[in-house]
């Protein structure tokens, strides 16, 4: 089990760092996952490995799992959090339309796992993006039990408008 953050590079430094480190944080909290060594130095290794592969603008993704333990579902007492840093440069980008599936699927505002990315937390969004697939959409927007649209498969959502960009909150 772990969490795991995704976060845009731009000329090899991340964006909002201290904000996806803050979610990171909160996730292994939730988890009882303690920090590993490292953690205050992902800005260093980010940058490192964006000078070592020649990539100016991608996607770093921060990945802490709670380590090695016997089989089963109790935390073990001795377990030694693990960090991964892997870094993807940005997929070319596309003037193209996408098509957006207003699928009925349902992420529940209250649910621990939507207060940050859990590893193994997205079967949802894996069968809303199979949804839309199967209708011939790209991608699908998640509901809450509101019937808010709170998020799409693998991203988030910004409307622009009087005031700048808004997000839904975490709420």
């Amino acid at each position: 089990d772990g969490a795991f953050e995704t976060i845009h590079v731009e000329r090899g430094r991340p964006a909002f760092l201290a904000e996806h480190v803050e979610r990171l944080d909160g996730g292994l909290s939730a988890l009882r996952i303690p920090g590993p060594d490292g953690m205050g130095e992902i800005a260093a290794i980010i940058r490192e490995l964006c000078e070592r592969n020649g990539v100016e603008t991608g996607a770093a993704r921060i990945t802490v799992t709670r380590g090695a333990g016997p089989r089963g579902l109790a935390f073990p007492a001795d377990a030694a959090p693990t960090m991964t840093v892997a870094l993807a440069p940005a997929p070319t980008r596309s003037e193209k339309l996408v098509r957006v599936l207003a699928t009925e699927r349902v992420r529940y505002s209250g649910a621990v796992e939507n207060r940050f990315k859990a590893i193994g937390g997205y079967p949802q969004n894996m069968l809303a993006l199979d949804d839309a697939r199967r209708a011939g959409a790209d991608d699908a927007f998640l509901i809450n039990e509101h019937g808010r649209i709170v998020c799409a498969t693998s991203s988030n959502i910004f409307l622009l408008g009087e005031g700048g960009a808004h997000t839904p909150p975490l709420s």
